[in-house]
């Protein structure tokens, strides 16, 4: 698995980045010092529980949403959840931290919780639209069936209340 740091926007970035071989102790701690000075980094880890180990990372400060997500993202997808998670995590290479934590707020509100559900609602976020789920992106999914709705129907409605209403 790889894993990129964002670099810190407050000071001039390095036009080149590190790569750290594993995400032990040393590794990620070399990792978030590297990111702090500025400098991007590529993270190449191969172990499946490395977030858990990743003792450096709480030093990362992140808002409270990102462990809610995570925890939530692990209860309901178990193994698949760490995968969405550190997806998640990702989009910090390319997005703001206030970003990225307001599209998690947004997705814990709605109930949305996966990788793709953040990614969207943070485009939407950035691009200025309300958030829209275009089913062709997604072809596993069945396509609703809608039916036009006639005059008639909102009649029989109109109908209906003024039965209850005696």
């Amino acid at each position: 698995m790889s894993h990129t740091a964002r670099p810190n926007t407050h000071s001039p970035s390095s036009d080149r980045s590190v790569v750290v071989v594993g995400g032990g102790f040393s590794g990620l701690a070399a990792a978030i010092e590297l990111t702090m000075l500025n400098i991007p980094v590529v993270l190449l880890e191969q172990k499946p529980n490395a977030l858990d180990q990743a003792k450096p990372l709480a030093g990362w400060n992140l808002p409270a949403c990102f462990d809610e997500m995570r925890r939530l993202m692990e209860a309901r997808l178990a193994k698949k959840g760490k995968r969405e998670y550190v997806q998640t995590l990702r989009l910090l290479e390319t997005f703001a931290l206030d970003e990225v934590a307001a599209a998690l707020g947004d997705a814990l509100r709605l109930g949305t919780i996966s990788f793709d559900a953040v990614k969207h609602l943070l485009l939407g976020r950035i691009e200025q639209r309300p958030p829209r789920l275009d089913l062709e992106n997604y072809p596993h999914l069945p396509l609703p069936q809608v039916a036009t709705t006639a005059a008639s129907d909102y009649l029989a409605l109109l109908t209906t209340q003024r039965l209850e209403a005696h």
